[in-house]
């Protein structure tokens, strides 16, 4: 088994693409932002966010977005933010 750690992400992705018979399975783990010391925003989220305003589910997950970003969150707005996970 091949391991791309410390290597580029397209190092990792080419390798199954070059020679898939050497590869069983492949796992791509990326930590999560806090993991790495990143700090999101809200205005940074909200932000990504409104990327997706084409989509038909973004005026109702947007809303519940804006209420995460100022702290007004409740399970209803977490479930409508799903989307954009």
């Amino acid at each position: 088994m091949r391991s791309s750690r410390s290597t580029p992400p397209t190092a990792g992705s080419a390798c199954p693409a070059r020679d898939p018979e050497h590869i069983g399975r492949l796992a791509r783990i990326t930590p999560g932002v806090r993991a790495v010391g990143l700090t999101i925003t809200g205005d940074l989220r909200t932000g990504t966010a409104s990327l997706r305003r084409g989509e038909p589910w973004f005026p109702s997950a947007f809303q519940a977005l804006e209420a995460v970003a100022a702290g007004n969150a409740t399970d209803e707005h977490s479930k409508a933010i799903a989307p954009f996970s």
